[in-house]
């Protein structure tokens, strides 16, 4: 069995080798090529100097972090605009086909690295010049759009604070021209050194107050937007995803060709509008709708890694930050209103002119640094917003790889060979499992329980039917298994039997010529032996031995033809010590239509003239004729076949034997496996 099972593997492998080997002829070749791409990330810089309202205008522009600089490289809509841009430039429109762009896409792939500003673009197509200018292309294409997005966003930035500057310009003309005219109206050129001191300080105060205020508010902007982006972000990111073809493809794929040979197989025997290629050509229709719908979707997640992400990180660490020092800008804050409110009430003690220049000063003195705190923020954006609006540098850029990336001969025959391999054993165990027949002695003996006397082993028909009608021949030999059976039941210990019955089941499998072996084999060993042909029906040993039509079992148990001293039950063959009753004439009577007492005198006339009765009879569970026989012999031989007869079929046989009468019922097995059985299997010992 083992011996079975393996040759079907190694067979359903070998057919798994092949089908990998067809798909690898058969699949277009992949080509990959890689840029990886250091991103210009905005680190701040640009935005130190600027306002909250000016900084959250030029974020709208600049690189934020490399996980949203990634999705931005892996969107389709990016990806389509460089495949549209290596359209025009060399003319090939083709590659604008929809579904052109979404297989390319499919394959298309951007690996963010953890913790690090590289990014790995990989393009898969099928040829190698399209891969690496593609990639090339989508460098090209993202540069663009970050220095677009950029230069808008500063612009934008431009136009808003040069209005917050004209603004602040015409302010401070207003506060100027006010302290002038006061001084002109009022007399007053200049503050004594005291009330100089308290509106310097007072001015200082104001400022650091005013300054300590916009950092509360930047940051507490910069708390509420992090706390506002804090639950977007992914606690995990993904650090690697692949992604392969579904098996369900694969499976429909196998199964249509399997129909489709099936089909093939049926156009044989039937016509095209026969029921059963109908119904076969539905399930192909069936199998080929299944596999349209597969095809949808036939790539599918094959893995993907996750890590802490870095991004959410930055951000929780950046909260801490901010909160910390936005507790020490508001204790500052506390402070300096304190200590203003005490030079405050110092300078309402001075005259009213006095206060009245001071104030005019200071409004002055305020206006006059907004206006210049403008100016920076304009300069700065004018002039240092360049390292906002660094382009990402592609490290290597792509080139061409002549060799494929995919299909991978050595993993597809790994595959297929493992896969056909396992196809192949689980087919095996099904078959086993659903198979109705004994095939083995050894089964059939640990199944039923039942010995097993001799085996023949499976024959070209035409080889049995060469030794079936060498059977008669002087020469023939008999097979290794019965000459062993003749011994074993003529010279074991004990009373040797001196009749036995052969008979089968069902059909024909190999009753006649188990028992006429066995007869040659018992009279080789000395024993008298007579081989009675009662299969009335087809007289097979009767035929074989060339005495069909000849007075025997139907004459003398009617009564047509009585034994006495001088007349010849049997006829003498080739064989010595070995004769023959023929089956008689091939009209009348059967065995069972005689009274028994008639079956009883005619096995007592034939035992004084033999040591051993071998009687030929048809199948028990078929007439009636044997059951006559089987209380009168002493061993039963039930012939089964190793290919047609039916687990089921053994117990029903036995159980009628037993209620016939049999005293022992042994099993001869017919069609087996030479490999399989003793005295059939090839041995070291036949060669030379």
């Amino acid at each position: 069995m083992f011996a079975t099972h393996l040759k079907r593997v190694l067979l359903f492998a070998f057919l798994g080798a092949l089908v990998g080997g067809a798909i690898f002829a058969l699949s277009p070749r992949v080509y990959e090529a890689n840029v990886p791409l250091l991103i210009a990330v905005d680190a701040g810089g640009v935005r130190t100097g600027t306002s909250e309202d000016v900084s959250a205008i030029l974020s709208t522009g600049l690189s934020q972090n490399v996980a949203t600089e990634a999705a931005i490289l892996r969107g389709k809509p990016l990806f389509a605009e460089a495949l549209s841009k290596y359209a025009e430039k060399t003319g090939n429109r083709t590659l604008l086909v929809p579904d052109r762009i979404d297989s390319l896409y499919r394959m298309y792939e951007v690996v963010a690295g953890r913790d690090s500003r590289v990014v790995n673009i990989v393009v898969k197509a099928y040829d190698p010049k399209l891969a690496a200018d593609l990639a090339n292309t989508i460098v090209e294409t993202y540069n663009e759009l970050r220095q677009t997005s950029a230069e808008t966003s500063i612009s934008q930035a431009q136009l808003y604070l040069q209005s917050q500057l004209d603004q602040a310009r015409v302010d401070l003309r207003m506060a100027e021209a006010a302290l002038r005219n006061f001084k002109a109206q009022s007399g007053i050129a200049d503050l004594g050194s005291r009330s100089q001191q308290l509106v310097a300080y007072q001015s200082t105060l104001m400022q650091q107050l005013d300054q300590a205020k916009m950092e509360e508010r930047t940051l507490q902007s910069q708390i509420n937007a992090i706390k506002q982006n804090l639950p977007k972000l992914p606690d995990m990111v993904t650090e690697s995803y692949s992604e392969t073809q579904s098996p369900l493809v694969q499976r429909l794929e196998q199964q249509l060709a399997e129909y489709e040979a099936s089909r093939t197989e049926l156009l044989r025997t039937f016509t095209e509008d026969s029921r059963r290629v109908r119904e076969l050509d539905e399930l192909i229709k069936r199998t080929q709708d299944k596999l349209v719908e597969a095809r949808k979707s036939q790539w599918r997640q094959a893995s993907r890694g996750f890590v802490k992400d870095s991004v959410r990180k930055q951000f929780e660490d950046s909260l801490v930050t901010s909160q910390v020092q936005l507790a020490a800008v508001r204790q500052r804050i506390r402070q300096l209103t304190d200590t203003l409110g005490g030079v405050q009430s110092q300078i309402e003690q001075l005259p009213e002119k006095e206060m009245k220049l001071a104030q005019l000063t200071r409004d002055r003195e305020v206006f006059d640094e907004k206006y210049q705190r403008l100016r920076r923020q304009m300069e700065d954006v004018r002039y240092k917003s360049i390292g906002g609006m660094r382009q990402a540098t592609a490290l290597f850029p792509a080139t061409e790889n002549p060799n494929p990336v995919a299909p991978d001969l050595a993993r597809l025959l790994v595959v297929c060979t493992f896969g056909g391999a396992v196809v192949g054993f689980l087919y095996s165990l099904a078959r086993e499992s659903m198979r109705t027949t004994a095939q083995t002695s050894t089964e059939l003996s640990h199944l039923m329980g039942l010995p097993v006397a001799a085996t023949s082993p499976m024959l070209p028909p035409k080889t049995l039917e060469r030794n079936l009608k060498s059977l008669a021949s002087a020469s023939f030999q008999p097979q290794e298994s019965f000459k062993f059976m003749a011994f074993a039941t003529l010279f074991s210990q004990g009373e040797s039997p001196r009749r036995v019955l052969f008979t089968g089941i069902r059909g024909s499998v190999g009753c006649s010529p188990s028992a006429g072996q066995f007869a040659v084999a018992a009279s080789r060993t000395g024993r008298r032996t007579i081989l009675v042909d009662a299969d009335l029906r087809h007289a097979t040993l009767s035929k074989v031995f060339n005495c069909q039509g000849k007075p025997g079992v139907r004459e003398l148990i009617t009564h047509n033809m009585l034994p006495n001293e001088n007349a010849e039950i049997s006829i003498e063959t080739e064989h010595p010590q070995l004769r023959i009753v023929p089956a008689g004439a091939a009209d009348g009577p059967t065995i069972s239509d005689v009274p028994v007492a008639d079956v009883i005198g005619f096995l007592d006339a034939l035992q004084e003239q033999a040591d051993l009765i071998v009687i030929d009879a048809p199948p028990i569970d078929a007439v009636a004729d044997t059951v006559r026989f089987v209380p009168f012999v002493d061993q039963v031989c039930l012939v089964v076949s190793a290919k047609t007869t039916r687990f089921g079929d053994i117990p029903i046989a036995t159980d009628l034997l037993k209620r016939a009468g049999a005293k022992s019922v042994n099993v001869v097995l017919t069609g087996t496996d030479p490999e399989e059985e003793p005295f059939s299997r090839k041995s070291s010992y036949m060669v030379g």
